[in-house]
């Protein structure tokens, strides 16, 4: 630990980030890795929201260190977002389900048959999903992950990879993970296709349409650098950013009047929950 400490600090300044010491409690690369995270995300007291739009592409910084592997980054990465959930978004925060054991994981991948990718079985590992709102309360808290999706339990994961084999002819080896909150139309899944140059990238599932990546098959975006991007994005206040480094300014969280995360297009009219409240940009009327 001591060594990966040794190479995580020049690192940090050589891209102009001088972060305060270590806390001597970090025991393990997963701490480590949220530690880099964080210190990565930080932004002069100066910035604004509207500065961010104006600024050039974000340079893409992958942080690798001995030891420090995909899955460590994705529990990091959504450690800060459900921190982040809990204070500010209350009502996602209480969607979420409790973790998926080992066995239930197990079980999901001989039913499908396929593996999870490890990021992917380490972030289920933390939760299984979402549960629903529930008769009478709002469903928005529930899209609180970018493009307004909701977070399969693993149950719903494997019934919808049946679904999408069996009755729609897909090729194996895509996972879906969510699908728009309701919308069962389109969604998001991880390429679990051993051998492929976008093994372990997002992409966007549909059901009447061939399924694509998120962007270029070789650079890809890894569900760990997804994560990492909404924590960003959720601590900075601002849009998210995609893998090229550019801000994706029709993405941008914002909080519901019943305390759920949305993310919205802020020029979308008519705007979107009502009463929605723009991240770094203070009210939308």
């Amino acid at each position: 630990m001591r060594a990966l400490i040794k190479q995580v600090r020049p690192l940090l300044e050589d891209h102009g980030h001088r972060p305060e010491p270590i806390p001597a409690r970090l025991i393990d690369p997963s701490d480590l890795a949220s530690y880099v995270m964080h210190a990565t995300s930080q932004v002069s007291e100066h910035d604004t929201t509207h500065q961010f739009i104006d600024r050039p592409p974000m340079r893409s910084v992958r942080v690798t260190l001995p030891g420090m592997s995909e899955q460590d980054f994705a529990v990091a990465a959504w450690e800060r977002i459900e921190g982040w959930l809990v204070e500010r978004a209350p009502a996602s925060a209480a969607l979420l389900r409790p973790p998926a054991s080992d066995a239930e994981v197990d079980a999901v991948q001989e039913a499908i048959g396929v593996v999870f990718p490890p990021a992917l079985r380490a972030w289920y590992k933390l939760h299984d999903g979402i549960d629903d709102p529930g008769i009478g309360k709002s469903w928005w808290p529930a899209g609180f992950l970018p493009g307004a999706q909701g977070w399969y339990p693993l149950e719903t994961l494997r019934d919808a990879y049946t679904v999408q084999i069996r009755d729609q002819e897909r090729e194996p080896g895509r996972i879906p993970f969510s699908c728009v909150v309701g919308d069962m139309w389109h969604g998001l899944y991880v390429d679990a296709r051993l051998g492929e140059p976008s093994y372990g990238s997002l992409g966007r599932w549909f059901v009447d349409r061939e399924p694509e990546l998120l962007t270029d098959p070789v650079a890809g975006w890894p569900l760990h650098a997804w994560l990492s991007r909404i924590a960003d994005a959720l601590e900075q206040g601002r849009c998210l950013v995609g893998p090229d480094g550019n801000p994706d300014e029709d993405t941008w969280p914002a909080l519901t009047e019943c305390g759920g995360l949305v993310w919205v297009a802020p020029d979308e009219e008519p705007h979107s929950p009502p009463g929605r409240v723009l991240l770094g940009g203070g009210p939308l009327s």
